[in-house]
């Protein structure tokens, strides 16, 4: 069994919260002009559908940080 550990006491955590409040004043129309590349980047396909989460205000080091 998995040890009960509070997600919200974790360095990883701390970490997601100091990077949304560095997200908080960015804008999505900035991030899709800064990166040609981030419908394909930040979508993925299965079959015929799409997920396309790069209308999100995330970047690559969000996800990092979710994944940590």
């Amino acid at each position: 069994m998995f040890p009960a550990i509070d997600p919200f006491q974790t360095p990883a955590w701390k970490k997601l919260e100091a990077h949304h409040e560095e997200m908080r004043s960015r804008h999505l129309r900035d991030l899709f002009t800064e990166d040609a590349d981030r419908f394909r980047r930040f979508s993925a396909c299965l079959d015929e559908m799409v997920f396309d989460y790069s209308k999100n205000i995330i970047t690559e080091k969000t996800l990092s940080l979710l994944f940590e």
